[in-house]
């Protein structure tokens, strides 16, 4: 295809799958076949490469991961013709990738995709002005199949492994990511490696789990500021001393006191006393902080701990729209290794939001983009334009610079029409009561919808019959 043939096919699709065009061009920029192999080179200290490259078993894994291809093995039948190697010199390489270049791979990728976003003028308003806020949280893999030899004829299920994110609140990225082999292993286990993530001015939000004197010492020394809930493992007297009240927060009354904890550490207690207690019955929230409180930050540092369902949402959509746990990955590192493609992946389509929030703003994106609806336009829509246009025409956005990348996915940009990848806010969820069902009975669907039909016409009979009486009842005797 000559190159004015070329442009034109990728003037449709841009016109026609905007939000596709976008992703593609995001991830030829982010992670493109020389930055994965760089990547692997840097940061591996084991494995090698011979035969076969890195990236083609990125390739081959992200089609699993992140595009729906139900196994490995059926990818790698659709293309190997041009892989050197066995399926089984594959599943080799990928079960035995090291836990460092998963790492690498997340945190050098999205350097990238911050920058990016930052030349698209999309980034968030730090909602503590001066500090930049991260949310850090854990996740563990969902149970693989049986894959292992030992586990082939047992009921026990296999886990492959957990990891703890930092999520960065105004890009909205995951900028690193920690991964242990381990699937029974500890969050705490991988907070050591945050100290070579944290730096000065960042302010740090994690929940009770990361309440330790390590991790309260670790951030003081990074001298970055910390907002983490409180963990019985550390004594504090919270009702000895008078306490300042400053307002309420969404869930209930706020105060503050100073608190002294051993070894001369002193922190700042934000109580929640909740109008409604927590399932556990407790009615108080407390969350530590080294910040300078006042009454009105006391009462923001309060709200702002509520937004910490954010990296959760950022886990539900790696798990519903990019189908991070791969279940067919039985060995713990390749199911990492899939678990970061995907957090990439995802960083990719935050890069494709800030293209959107360039031209409508922040405010309507969130309010009207489905995420959800743009992950399912690039899964349909990405396989068609790489063998169209070819992998060398998508290569010129690898060169690019980040001015050039951006003007150019803002001409995209224009061709957006939200209409199409509309959110479609449900109502207030309605408390289900529990029914108790009998096992082996089943009813014909159409013999229910007859009775349905049946119950009401009755109604409507007996609303009729009703007004009738009414009417009857008003005329003068």
């Amino acid at each position: 295809m000559s190159g004015k043939m070329s442009d034109e096919v990728f003037e449709k699709f841009a016109i026609a799958s905007p939000m596709a065009t976008l992703g593609m061009i995001a991830a030829r920029a982010i992670f493109s076949n020389r930055q994965l192999d760089k990547i692997f080179q840097d940061a591996s200290s084991r494995q090698y490469t011979k035969n076969v490259a890195f990236s083609t078993c990125a390739k081959l894994l992200g089609e699993v991961a992140l595009l729906g291809t139900p196994s490995v093995n059926n990818a790698y039948n659709r293309i190997n013709a041009e892989i050197p190697v066995s399926i089984s010199a594959i599943y080799q390489k990928l079960r035995n990738v090291e836990p460092k270049v998963c790492e690498a791979l997340v945190g050098v990728t999205a350097a990238k995709a911050t920058k990016l976003i930052h030349t698209l003028k999309a980034t968030r308003q730090e909602p503590i002005p001066g500090y930049r806020l991260r949310v850090i949280d854990g996740n563990y893999l969902g149970r693989s199949e049986r894959r292992i030899k030992e586990l082939r004829d047992s009921k026990i299920a296999s886990l492959p492994g957990m990891s703890v994110a930092v999520y960065d609140y105004a890009t909205e990225l995951i900028s690193a990511l920690l991964v242990d082999e381990d699937g029974h292993a500890n969050e705490r286990k991988l907070t050591p490696g945050l100290a070579q993530i944290v730096q000065e001015n960042d302010l740090i939000m994690a929940d009770r789990l990361y309440c330790t004197y390590n991790m309260i010492d670790m951030l003081t020394e990074r001298e970055a500021k910390f907002l983490i809930r409180h963990h019985g493992s550390i004594p504090i007297d919270i009702d000895g001393h008078k306490k300042n009240a400053c307002g309420r927060c969404e869930t209930g009354k706020v105060t503050y006191k100073q608190i002294e904890l051993k070894d001369q550490r002193t922190v700042t207690a934000i109580v929640i006393t909740r109008d409604k207690p927590l399932k556990s019955g407790k009615s108080q929230v407390v969350l530590f902080t080294n910040l300078l409180v006042s009454k009105e930050l006391a009462v923001s540092l309060a709200s702002l701990y509520l937004k910490r369902w954010k990296v959760e949402e950022a886990f539900r959509q790696l798990t519903e729209y990019l189908s991070c746990e791969v279940r067919t990955l039985g060995y713990p590192r390749a199911a990492l290794f899939a678990y970061s493609l995907a957090v990439t992946a995802y960083n990719c389509l935050r890069c494709v939001k800030a293209a959107a929030v360039n031209r409508f703003g922040t405010d309507f994106v969130d309010t009207n983009l489905s995420m959800y609806n743009v992950g399912q336009e690039l899964k349909r829509t990405i396989p068609g334009m790489e063998i169209i246009l070819g992998s060398d025409y998508w290569a010129r956005f690898d060169g690019m610079s980040l001015t050039e990348l951006s003007s150019c996915m803002v001409e995209v940009a224009k061709n957006i029409r939200i209409a199409c990848y509309q959110k479609s806010p449900r109502g207030k969820k309605k408390k289900k009561i529990p029914v108790k069902r009998q096992s082996h009975v089943h009813a014909a669907t159409n013999d229910i919808l007859v009775q349905r039909k049946e119950k009401q016409k009755a109604l409507k009979r007996k609303a009729a019959k009703a007004l009738s009486k009414k009417a009857n009842s008003k005329k003068p005797k």
